[in-house]
This record gives structure tokens, C-alpha cells and sequence, in this order.
């Protein structure tokens, strides 16, 4: 009997009927400096099935993901004499154990089932949002997701690009001194899509109470803004049309944001907000 073949056609076996659950390997005998184990499961990426290898080394693990057959053909590569000698192949109904004797032989023993299969397979990590999409009417009205919330396609990036800035601004605001009223200031605020998240982030999420100011040069943006802000019943956020040279805050300032702004532009935001004693300047020039 050819264990060994018999090995592969079991593995083969528990993957149709749904009953792998994962294979080790041990017993390393090849030249790869510092390898010392394979560990294989299942997992489910981007909606399609695969099988999970780390390659455990001496100082740290390597993950590879294989489609079914390749890594079926990995494992041939990996299990032989001159690799790792002795595969245990964990499965609902028993554990089989493949492994070379001292005379090159490959044998074959079952035992008793130990290992359970896991619950949820998919690998694709859940990335935590600071925003969320549903009941948001500036999303809407901005063409980012329909009336259920949901993110059409073509704005996926645009969605990601607001939750990174809202991220790596969440720490900085978390930290801001208490104040009854947070006075902000957008300068050169576009269509509004990070002025809009960020009221919203402030207000309904860290429950802060915000004062905000959008600056755009551009006049059916200012009105376009206005409008959504209006719609939204967001009260405190207003837009104003104008340069971030001429713009003179009525107070002083807690944050100031001037993203992508052009020329000198960068430089007078920056004076602004230094002039206006912002606890907050967040600039990234174009």
C-alpha cells in the first residue's frame, strides 16, 4: 500500500466533505536554515477558500496563503525525505499521522480526533471605523452611500481616505484640553467630505461641543456645504467663501485644518493658527 499517496487522497477527502481542520509538520530534515515546523488551516479570503501555511522558524513565523490544489502541491513539496518527515493531518472524524521511517519508508496510523474546528474561517481583518456609514445624510448627499448607508463602489476609497484622517487625528483630539465650546476652522475646505466627518466625529461621537468653520474659495461649494450642513441639522458647522489669507476667526482658535493647500497657502494657515493660539494645527501641503 502506498501510504503516502493514501495520505493525500485522505487529505483531499476531508476538504470536500468539510471535515479538515488543519495539518502540521515536523520532523525537518531539509536544508532551510532555522525552519523547524509548518502549520496549515483553512481560511476564507475575499469570499474564496484557502489553506493558511506559517512557517515556523527559529526566530519568527512566515504566512503564506495557497488556493486549494497549490497547496496541496506545496505540501507534497514540503513532505518527503529530504523535508519534513512526519505530517499529522487533523480532521472531525480522527487525527491520520503520515511520517518516514529510518529506512525511507512512509507508514500510516490513525488515532482518536483531538482538535476542534474553528468557528469563523475568514481571514480578511475587520478594520474598526471611527465612523460609521449608516443614517449619515451628509454621506448621502454627497454621493458616498445611498439612503441604507451603504458605500457605493466607486466611493470605497474616498470612505477609507475620511476614516484614515479621522484616525490619525482620533488620538490628538482625545487629548485636547476640556472646553465648553471647540472652536474649528477648515481652511480650504473643498466639498467638505473631511470638514463634514470630522464635525461629525466631534460632536456625535466624542461628544464634544464644536463651533466649526469651513473656508472655501470656491462659491457654489460654500453653498453646496451649507446646504448639506442644513440638511443635516448640523447647527454649529457653517461654510464661509473666501481665501485662508483673508480669513479673520472671530475667536480664538482650538483646531486648525488646512489640507492640501496650495502655494503660500500652507504658510498663512500655519500663521493663523499660531496668531489665534490653536491647541490643534494639522497641515499637509499640496
Amino acid at each position: 500500500m502506498d501510504h503516502y499517496a493514501s495520505f493525500f487522497d485522505n487529505l483531499r477527502q476531508s476538504i470536500q466533505r468539510e471535515e479538515f481542520i488543519k495539518i502540521s509538520l515536523g520532523d525537518y530534515n531539509g536544508t532551510e536554515l532555522y525552519l523547524k515546523n509548518v502549520y496549515i488551516k483553512p481560511v476564507i479570503i475575499k469570499r474564496e477558500k484557502k489553506l493558511s501555511f506559517v512557517f515556523r522558524y527559529k526566530t519568527q513565523d512566515i504566512t503564506q496563503n495557497f488556493e486549494m490544489e497549490t497547496a496541496i502541491m506545496e505540501i507534497q513539496g514540503l513532505l518527503k525525505v529530504e523535508g519534513f518527515r512526519i505530517a499529522t493531518l487533523f480532521t472531525e472524524t480522527d487525527n491520520l499521522i503520515c511520517q518516514c521511517n529510518r529506512r525511507g519508508e512512509w507508514t500510516l496510523r490513525k488515532e482518536k480526533a483531538t482538535a476542534k474546528k474553528p468557528v469563523v474561517l475568514s481571514h480578511d481583518k475587520q478594520k474598526e471605523r471611527k465612523l460609521s456609514s449608516g443614517g449619515k445624510v451628509y454621506l448621502q448627499e454627497l454621493r458616498l452611500t445611498d439612503a441604507e448607508g451603504k458605500v457605493y463602489k466607486n466611493t470605497q476609497d474616498k470612505w477609507k481616505q475620511i476614516n484614515h484622517y479621522i484616525e490619525l487625528l482620533s488620538t490628538m483630539l482625545e487629548r485636547l484640553p476640556a472646553k465648553d465650546v471647540l472652536n474649528v476652522v477648515d481652511m480650504g475646505s473643498g466639498k467638505g467630505y473631511l470638514t463634514f466627518a470630522l464635525y461629525d466625529y466631534l460632536v456625535n461621537t466624542l461628544k464634544k461641543r464644536t463651533s466649526m468653520t469651513g473656508v472655501e474659495y470656491r462659491k457654489d461649494l460654500v453653498e453646496l456645504c451649507n446646504d448639506i450642513a442644513k440638511k443635516s441639522d448640523f447647527s454649529d458647522l457653517c461654510f464661509m467663501q473666501g481665501t485662508i489669507d483673508a480669513y479673520q476667526p472671530v475667536q480664538d482658535l482650538d483646531i486648525l485644518i488646512a489640507l492640501h493647500a496650495c502655494d503660500t497657502a500652507t504658510d498663512d494657515a500655519i500663521a493663523k493658527g499660531i496668531q489665534h493660539e490653536a491647541d490643534l494645527i494639522v497641515v499637509a501641503p499640496c
